[in-house]
């Protein structure tokens, strides 16, 4: 039958994704910084916080609607490198649609979790 074409399908879906580059045929400034996901949904950002402390504005928090919190300690890079945060805070994959960082040591973060499409676990710090 047609399982074989399904299954083309998405690999050639999932290859497509992990191969995704940033184009800028508009001639416009922005740049893509990811993080880049095997699947579409992963990757929509809902929120984002600068660490006030950072005079370099070099880290940067993301909440994603279903992978949790990221972090970069290179956001000017024009080819940043992320980190899920989300095992260290021992949370399956969840939204973050609300991230609060605050100045001062030692560095306290404030993250909402959950989204209308996915279950919360509260609000952490």
């Amino acid at each position: 039958g047609h399982a074989g074409s399904f299954k083309l399908a998405g690999d050639k879906y999932i290859n497509t994704i992990n191969t995704l580059t940033c184009s800028n045929s508009n001639g416009s400034n922005w740049n893509c910084l990811g993080p880049f996901f095997s699947t579409a949904h992963q990757g929509i950002v809902v929120s984002m916080a600068f660490d006030p402390d950072d005079a370099t504005h070099n880290t940067l928090y993301i909440g994603t609607k279903f992978s949790g919190i990221w972090k970069t300690t290179n956001a000017q890079s024009s080819s940043p490198i992320w980190q899920n945060l989300q095992s260290s805070l021992g949370l399956p994959e969840v939204g973050v649609p609300s991230i609060v960082v605050l100045l001062g040591s030692p560095k306290r973060i404030y993250i909402a979790t959950g989204s209308a499409q996915s279950y919360g676990k509260g609000l952490y710090k």
